[in-house]
């Protein structure tokens, strides 16, 4: 089972044309398992490559035309895709494809595959001889009294040139796996077996490509040159996507892995078909897969994870029996499961509350966290006309009228894991938080600028918001985020800032869009439309939202869509008519700062965080790695940091504490922090005095004009009975 996420408008253009507004941080993965020979490109292979051709340089925000400056990044977009490391490829492959530097634009155009499926084959021919060389070069003693370096920055190299210069890396890189495993207490035969294993599974895979999925890399590489979020997914990652954001599938209801050329249960989703049955465990094997009551079982041993899903994955009420090995028995056992529906609860937004206890007296403050992983929603129901469907903006209401119900002090929104989702559900969450106004600006290709606003009135919480970010939040998190700081209506807390991401892209089904084919047969393009500004009229593109308060975090110092290769410029647009709602202002950080480093200064896991901070910078700057086993073995002690052994005393002076529960919020020393400045924050609002609920009634966001904002005041009043503010609201008196 392959999870993904998101939510957007799903309204059906005009001409039969399916656009879906989306923000998505999305992650590609370099190459999936394959076979020997690619084959020849098909006919659909070239319809998909036309049409990928012509939305690129119809619909794309940077209007750019395919020529031949397009070209030459192409072609180095694809190498970099396959061989990022410049191991596989030889200076002769090269020389071989440079011919056809200036003419990829002519090939994607034309829809002719020739080129990209010559260099793919070159491709997996290297890697099959590059097992083969490893599986020599560790059979043969290593010298590791020898002086010599392992240049890490490969990227940033020459392809190497002749047999010598190709045999002379290959050494020094299986030396350096060698000499990893010998230090960390390996036997010299278990390093040997586990090197030659390592890069005779990765061959393997490899060697199961397939042309769609080498036509998915290479369309891909070539999107990502006019911004790094458009990319082509093949018809098979568009259904896994298209999970993800429904948060619901058909099947057994099991995350699956591959380890060793084996299928391997990694968990087992709970309320799913197999939780139901019980039988099926974490680390059991599959090996054999059976349809109804056949008797043909198919072997799964080496096949691609994605083959193994497909034939797994089926409609509700069919029958798949799986032939299975328990991780603790010998003996293999067939287990016959109807297939259901299968919701990915993991994904779904998360809410628990905490106490935090505070002062001499010990009060106890609760505080409402809610973990949100994507902007979700069922793209599909939507798109039908179903009125209730999957949404992130439904579910997060759900859980705040529960943290109302017990009477929470403070709210958190944990955005750290966050890469983005549905346009309309960023939306429709800001507007949780806030009474009506501007969330987003929208500029399109032609540089017209649209405001998308949030337009219901009342708030779903109007008490003290603190917004939880890292490296990590994206998109349609940076919307939130953004949106809510320029609002002054919460307390920004995090990394320095979050990822960058400030561009919309729309999910264009090829088969319905350009042929009138049936949805998905032909895949899809996620491409890049148009550009997002926060109310105040900057951009999160590259900058993304920095915080009002930072937290030490190793995620802070990991590279954003500023290093990303072509991304777009950050610029600012002219800012929309709002109202700040000023519950955030500099006195009220800077004390929240001051009682947060008071604090971390006592924690020891703070500390170690700095720490890992120091080490991080230091390995990402390292540029070779010593082959001498001294030189390396000092080298990684310095690396290591002392604050791990007083972890370990540390851990081990502690009670042991019982692992969360399904569905369970960790609650660690971080997110304490986060805690005890929401608890802070909720003491210095309150008793919100005249004048800040002046400020309020002005943007009504507690205006009783409103049957909403009437239900607040009374909730207000109920809660504070004597609050001054809240008292003139009610009769009226605020101007």
């Amino acid at each position: 089972m392959i999870p993904v996420f998101d939510r957007g408008t799903g309204r059906a253009a005009k001409s039969g044309r399916l656009f879906l507004p989306l923000l998505v941080l999305f992650v590609s993965v370099l190459v999936a398992p394959a076979r020997a020979e690619l084959g020849i490109p098909t006919i659909r292979d070239k319809v998909i490559t036309q049409h990928v051709a012509a939305w690129l340089e119809g619909r794309h925000l940077r209007r750019w035309k395919l020529d031949d400056k397009r070209s030459k990044r192409m072609f180095d977009s694809y190498l970099k895709a396959l061989d990022p490391q410049r191991m596989y490829f030889t200076a002769a492959d090269f020389e071989s494809f440079r011919g056809s530097r200036l003419m990829i634009d002519d090939f994607i155009k034309s829809g002719n595959l020739d080129f990209a499926f010559k260099v793919g084959e070159v491709f997996l021919r290297r890697v099959a001889e590059c097992a083969e060389r490893v599986k020599k070069l560790a059979a043969q003693e290593q010298d590791f009294t020898v002086d010599e370096y392992f240049e890490t920055k490969r990227a940033e190299s020459l392809f190497a040139r002749g047999e010598k210069e190709v045999a002379e890396l290959w050494r020094k890189r299986v030396k350096l796996l060698l000499l990893e495993k010998l230090v960390d207490g390996k036997t010299r035969e278990e390093a040997r077996e586990e090197v030659v294993k390592l890069y005779r599974n990765f061959s393997i895979r490899m060697q199961r490509t397939d042309g769609m999925e080498m036509l998915q890399i290479f369309l891909t590489a070539a999107t990502k040159t006019y911004d790094p979020h458009t990319t082509y997914m093949s018809p098979d990652t568009l259904e896994n996507f298209q999970i993800s954001m429904r948060l619901e599938l058909e099947g057994i209801g099991a995350a699956l892995q591959s380890i060793d050329g084996y299928t391997v249960v990694s968990q087992v989703i709970p309320g799913g078909a197999a939780a139901r049955d019980g039988r099926l465990k974490p680390q059991d094997k599959i090996l054999e897969v059976a349809q109804g009551d056949s008797k043909e079982f198919v072997d799964l041993l080496n096949m691609k994870l994605s083959e193994v899903v497909k034939l797994i994955r089926g409609k509700k009420g069919t029958t798949v029996q799986l032939k299975i090995k328990h991780a603790d028995s010998a003996a293999a056992e067939v287990l016959s499961i109807v297939r259901a529906k299968v919701v990915l609860s993991d994904r779904e937004a998360q809410g628990e509350i905490f106490e935090v206890k505070r002062g001499k007296a010990k009060e106890s403050l609760k505080v409402g966290v809610v973990v949100l992983p994507s902007f979700y929603m069922d793209m599909a129901a939507a798109s039908r006309g179903v009125k209730v469907f999957k949404s992130t903006t439904r579910d997060v209401a759900r859980i705040i009228e529960g943290f109302k119900e017990k009477s929470v002090d403070a709210v958190v929104i944990d955005l750290r894991m966050n890469g983005g989702g549905a346009l309309s559900e960023a939306i429709g969450l800001t507007g949780l938080f806030i009474d009506t106004g501007p969330v987003v600006l929208i500029k399109h290709r032609d540089g017209r600028i649209d405001t998308r606003p949030d337009r219901d009135e009342g708030a779903a919480w109007a008490g003290p918001l603190v917004v939880l970010t890292s490296k990590f939040s994206a998109s349609a998190s940076e919307i939130f985020a953004g949106a809510l700081q320029d609002y002054g209506r919460g307390v920004i807390v995090g990394d320095r800032s979050t990822h960058g991401k400030g561009t919309v892209q729309q999910l264009m089904d090829l088969a319905r869009a350009r042929a009138g084919g049936e949805a998905g047969k032909l895949g899809a393009l996620k491409l890049t439309l148009s550009q997002f500004y926060r109310p105040s009229g900057r951009s999160t593109q590259n900058k993304g939202v920095v915080p009002d308060l930072e937290l030490p975090a190793v995620s802070s110092y990991m590279d954003g869509e500023a290093e990303l290769d072509y991304s777009i410029e950050f610029d600012v647009v002219e800012a929309s008519k709002y109202d700040t709602l000023g519950l955030v202002d500099p006195k009220l950080l800077k004390g929240l700062e001051e009682k947060s480093q008071a604090r971390r200064g006592a924690v020891k896991e703070f500390a170690r965080r700095e720490a890992d901070i120091a080490r991080y910078l230091k390995i990402r700057e390292r540029k070779k790695i010593p082959l001498l086993r001294t030189r390396y073995e000092a080298e990684k002690k310095s690396l290591e940091l002392e604050e791990e052994k007083e972890k370990e005393k540390e851990e081990d002076s502690k009670e042991p504490t019982p692992p969360p529960k399904e569905n369970e919020i960790k609650r660690d020393f971080y997110l304490n922090e986060v805690l005890e400045i929401a608890a802070d924050y909720a003491q210095a609002s309150r008793p919100i005095d005249a004048a800040s609920y002046r400020r309020l009634a002005r943007a009504r966001l507690l205006l009783g004009a409103t049957r909403s904002g009437r239900r607040m005041i009374a909730e207000g009043l109920e809660k504070y009975p004597g609050n001054k503010g809240l008292l003139e609201l009610k009769k009226g008196r605020v101007e």
